[in-house]
């Protein structure tokens, strides 16, 4: 089973092949896109982007998740993450899927990615070397 943080309404998970078309749906709109550095997206780059990201599921120790955002009711795909740690920084972005906007999705997801990256990644010298303060 692969990488998974829940919160009250969503499930961030790592993403499957499967995910592609839910996630071009947000991907290739350039309104989504539109102050990214990427996108709009073709079908090819969304799926080239999902190969990328399960290879960075292999990753020992791993330094980057990008996760797919589900409903946790529904198990739809809404949006994605992510945490990306490099030296003794760390980064997190979020883009989602127009339609589910304006209901706290973001900040749900952009909590629960900041209390992994504080709680587990720092804490752990298995998956980074940032300091603990302990």
């Amino acid at each position: 089973m692969g990488m998974t943080i829940e919160t009250e309404r969503l499930i961030l998970r790592d993403a499957v092949p499967e995910d592609w078309a839910a996630i071009h749906e947000y991907s290739s709109d350039p309104q989504v896109v539109k102050y990214s550095m990427w996108g709009p997206n073709t079908e090819e780059q969304t799926r080239e982007y999902i190969a990328q990201v399960i290879e960075m599921q292999r990753e020992r120790p791993r330094m980057n998740y990008e996760l797919a955002v589900t409903l946790r009711e529904s198990g739809r795909l809404i949006g994605g993450c992510g945490i990306h740690k490099a030296g003794f920084n760390a980064e997190i972005g979020y883009t989602f899927n127009p339609r589910f906007g304006k209901k706290g999705y973001a900040t749900e997801a952009a909590f629960a990615l900041l209390q992994f990256g504080f709680e587990t990644i720092g804490r752990s010298p298995d998956l980074c070397d940032l300091p603990t303060g302990e």
